[in-house]
């Protein structure tokens, strides 16, 4: 999964809600049940976007926002470190 995580990583600068939707499906897929996933999450650049993707208000990315917030939730319940993180 490694090689493909900076080509995703450039993804998530896109406005399009189905790129973003699988972007960070594939990023709770690879996060789950890992702290090897957690932390591939975690050194990308990308993690601002991603908090402020759980913020948008917006009823058209219902979708997208609760994939941010389940991706959040993810990367906090693994090791402490993660949960350290400043944006």
């Amino acid at each position: 999964m490694a090689p493909a995580m900076p080509a995703l990583e450039k993804l998530m600068a896109c406005n399009d809600e189905e790129i973003l939707t699988n972007v960070l499906s594939t990023f709770c897929n690879v996060s789950e049940g890992s702290d090897e996933g957690i932390d591939s999450i975690m050194k990308l650049n990308c993690i601002k976007q991603i908090i402020n993707l759980a913020m948008c208000e917006s009823e058209t990315n219902a979708k997208v926002r609760t994939l941010a917030l389940r991706l959040i939730g993810i990367c906090l319940g693994g090791e402490d470190r993660y949960a350290q993180v400043k944006y």
